[in-house]
This record gives structure tokens, sequence and C-alpha cells, in this order.
């Protein structure tokens, strides 16, 4: 028996194969690009990408892992939080999706009656008017996509869209549903009178599904597209920092996942504990599958997504930089000093010494919000800024500035959680195969880093819980003790301590400097 994992995520499809003994058997991915209008705010990508996306890596895994339709026994579903899709009444998208990251609908939230949006903040414990929740889009469609909304039949979140296409079923499971706020996440109902004093469309808020249902079986033109079996159970799965949390083994109170993907998230789960009120419009608070409670949820809304910018300025040969690989070698244990480590000292083209030791580090600080400030502010109006820049400034030292800048928004979160005795930081995503990365971050925020043995964590996760659907595995935990594997540890450097806090302070002054800049009016600005 094999469980298959498809992660609907910002920038790729990722698919994964588990097979019974809790093997990971291989992986595949199919990427699309998403546009993005700085002058709108908008983040949209064309719904229809996701679902080939899906049919191209699914067909590429089952042949890299050679196993037949036959062996699938369950797909699980993950996929980016915060999108929707508005389809019409034969599944197919009526207009590009909105994602996380698009910022309208702050204006229209902005007109609702404030004793609602009061009740909705104090049920959520979210703020409504933050554009990383859905609710923000669904206004924006409602006011500026008319036409649209017309014809759709329902809007439904990425994963739940390929899921749709998969089985021709419509339905919105409950921990991406949590995101829309506008949902009982205890009673697995829509929160009705919210949506009629919204005045949005009922119609258009589809069926709900717990995490472990399974919603229907492979269609014929679904099995011809993917290469999956007519009539193979699909389970509604959870969304993807839910599913992030199972993959890499971050369930419990006291552990702290960090996806270090397009978006670096900090994941802290709360169990049955309440929410406290002094974290509200720092930390957002996201449903669990059952019974697992809560989580709050970190959003830096950078990462990735400014490492991928620094890549594309490399298209020049002359501007080539040769990336971390994570060796094993890069992991420095507490007690050694800096430049003993004598193997992959070639990181970033600097010596071992500079790659390694913030005294010798450029006093270049670099800002990477390039789509706005996540937590603990969420300022969409904060950009991508470098401080520092002179003749000597190289492409390398900006990398190791957005590493640093990263580390300390983590820190920052660390601090804020506060009353969560933290003894490790697991690490996931593509951010976790870049070793001086992980050095850095794990020296500033002074606790050991682990590093999962499988990056694609939520769609091990969405694997994971399928698996247990289907009876592969008893219970979800027994399930991640045995599947989820630590590949290193990186240790803190003591010794680098006062340094760090120092390079900290100067990147709170540069934050505090750029703030400032942002915040003028376009006129005082020119």
């Amino acid at each position: 028996m094999i469980a298959l994992g498809i992660d609907v995520g910002t920038s790729s499809v990722k698919v994964l194969a588990l097979d019974a003994q809790g093997r990971v058997l291989g992986t595949a991915s199919a990427g699309y690009i998403f546009r993005h209008d700085p002058l709108q705010g908008s983040f949209e990508i064309d719904a229809e990408e996701w679902w080939q996306a899906t049919c191209k890596a699914t067909r590429e895994c089952l042949a890299a892992c050679r196993i037949s339709s036959a062996e699938i026994a369950l797909v699980g579903l993950t996929g980016n939080m915060s999108s929707v899709v508005l389809v019409d009444d034969s599944g197919l998208p009526v207009r590009p999706a909105l994602l996380l990251a698009d910022a309208r609908g702050s204006a229209e939230c902005g007109e609702v009656a404030p004793e609602l949006l009061a009740e909705i903040r104090e049920t959520t414990h979210n703020a409504p008017d933050n554009t990383a929740f859905v609710i923000t889009k669904l206004l924006w469609l409602q006011r500026h996509a008319a036409p649209d909304i017309a014809r759709a039949h329902a809007w439904l979140a990425a994963k739940d869209y390929v899921r749709l296409r998969l089985t021709g079923k419509p339905g919105v499971e409950l921990t991406d549903a949590g995101n829309w706020l506008l949902v009982d996440t205890q009673a697995c109902t829509w929160r009705w009178p919210w949506i009629e004093a919204l005045g949005l469309p009922g119609r258009l808020f589809p069926h709900l599904h717990a995490s472990a249902d399974i919603v229907g079986g492979i269609t014929p033109q679904a099995a011809l597209m993917t290469g999956l079996r007519e009539g193979t159970p699909v389970s509604a799965g959870a969304a993807d920092m839910a599913t992030a949390a199972i993959g890499s083994g971050t369930l419990r109170p006291g552990q702290l996942g960090v996806s270090m993907g397009t978006s670096t998230t900090l994941i802290a789960p709360l169990g049955s504990a309440a929410f406290p009120q002094f974290w509200r419009d720092k930390l957002t608070c996201h449903p669990f599958p059952h019974p697992f409670g809560n989580y709050a949820l970190g959003s830096l809304l950078t990462g990735g997504l400014a490492l991928n910018w620094l890549r594309s300025l490399q298209e020049a040969p002359q501007h080539k930089v040769e990336l971390p690989q994570h060796p094993a070698t890069s992991v420095i244990p507490a007690d050694q000093e800096p430049g003993a480590n004598k193997s992959g000292t070639g990181l970033l083209e600097l010596s071992e010494a500079q790659a390694l030791s913030p005294e010798s580090l450029s006093p270049l600080v670099f800002l990477p919000y390039l789509a706005g400030y996540g937590t603990p502010s969420f300022d969409p109006q904060l950009r991508g800024t470098l401080f520092g820049l002179s003749p000597q400034s190289s492409l390398q030292d900006i990398y190791v500035a957005l590493f640093e800048a990263v580390a300390f928004d983590i820190a920052a979160v660390i601090e804020l959680l506060g009353q969560i005795p933290l003894d490790k930081i697991r690490v996931s995503s593509g951010g976790a195969n870049l070793g001086i990365w992980l050095q850095i971050i794990t020296d500033v925020a002074g606790i050991p880093v682990e590093v999962t043995a499988e990056k694609n964590v939520s769609a091990l996760g969405a694997a994971l819980l399928a698996a247990c659907s289907s009876g592969m595995f008893a219970q979800l935990e027994e399930a991640v003790e045995r599947v989820v594997a630590i590949q290193q540890v990186y240790r803190p450097r003591a010794h680098f301590a006062q340094a760090w806090k120092r390079r900290r302070q100067r990147y709170g002054r540069a934050l505090a400097l750029a703030r400032d800049y942002y915040h003028f009016s376009e006129e005082e600005r020119r």
C-alpha cells in the first residue's frame, strides 16, 4: 500500500509517495509562475496551472518511483493557505485565483461595521482586516469582480480546487476554511450570520470537510490526466502549515517548526491552550486537524521570495554565485573555534571565517521585505531596502545580509512566544538546504536547529494524513514518530552571541528608518 501526498504550493506542485513501512519512495514537482502587479497589490495565478502541474508531477512521481496506480491506496492533499479561486458549475475557474500575498481588500474590509469586525476578532483571535486572510479577498471580489461572482458556483482554496478536479466534488476543508475567519472550527460549520452581515453570497460557500474525510474517488478524466487509477479514494487533506507541522513532527506544545519556503513561517503548537491576548495582531491563530487543537503562526512574508529574487540577478555569468548546499561538514559544534572546519569552505565564495563569523561580515544591511513586512507588525507598505552599499559590496554580502535578517525576525518571533519554553527549532523546506543560513539562525536564536531529512514536509504531512485515513497507520502520532527523521543538528556558538546582538541592533535601526520612509506620502517621497 502506498499513500500519495500532493502539495499545491505557491510556486510549484510537489507529489510524494509513502509506503506502508514509512519510507519515502520518491518525489516529483512541477512549477508555475504567479503574476504580481505592485501598483495594484495583486498576486494572482490561473488555477488551471495548479491542475496541469498536479497532473504532470503525479505522472512523474509514479514513473520515478516505478509504482503502478493500483498500488496507491489513497491520495492526500495540501496547499497554500489564503488562496481563493472562483469556479463555475463545471468546476472550471472563472477568473485568476488570488494568493496569500494579494494585498487588496483592506479598503473594503474597512467599510464593514466595527461591531462585526470586533466580534470576528474576538472569536477567531485574528484581525479580519489583515489581507493575509481570505475574508478581505472575498470582499474585494464581491465589489470588483461582480460578473465573475454571478457566474461562479463556489469559491475554493488551492488544494480544494485540485481535489475538485480529481473527484468532481466541490468542498472546502476545515483547516483551510479557518483562514477565511468565517467558520466555527469546533462545530465544522460556516458562520452564516457573519456571512449574511458581510453581504457575501451564501451560495458560494461549499460543503465543509474534516481533514480525515474521504471526499470521493478519482474520476475517469482525472485518471487519464494523472495516471492514477479510477476510483482511488481522495481525502480532504489540510492546509500547508498544518501538514508542514505533521511532516516535520511538530505537533505538540514546546516545539517550534520553521518552514523556509517562499515565505518563512513559524508554527508553534498550542494544543488546547488559549491564544494569549497580547499575541493578537502579531501572531495568527489556526486550527490543526482534530484532535491537535490550534497553533500560532508567524509569517515573515520573506525568505525564499527574496532569495529567488537574488538568484534572478545572477543570470549574467559574471554575477554567478555558488550557494551552500547543506554539506554535513557545515555543522559547527558549539565548542569548535571558527575556521576549524576545513571542508565545505567555499560557501558563497567567502572564506570560512567570513562565512561563519559575524565579526568579519560586511556592515551592509538588507531588509528583504519585497512584498511587505509580516509578523509581528504586518506592514504592507514596507519594501526591500539595502543600507550600506559601497564599491566593495557584493552579491555574497547581500545573501548573508538576507540570511541574518530572516534570523533576526525568527528570534523576534521566539521572544514574542515567550511563555512557550523551546529547546529546539525544527526547520524544513528549501531554505533548510543552506548550511550558512541555518548556522546563523541557531547562533542568533541561541537554540539548536534540527533539519528534517525530508524537506518536502507539507507533501509528507499530506501523505501521512492519507495513510492514516487508509489504515496504513493506526494513529497520526505513531506515523509521525515512525516516519519523520532528523538529518542534522546545528548548535549555537555562544562566543558569537554578543557580536550577533550588535548586528541585530544595527538591523533594528535600519528597519526603523525604512518604516519612516515608506510611511511618507507619495508627495513627500517625491
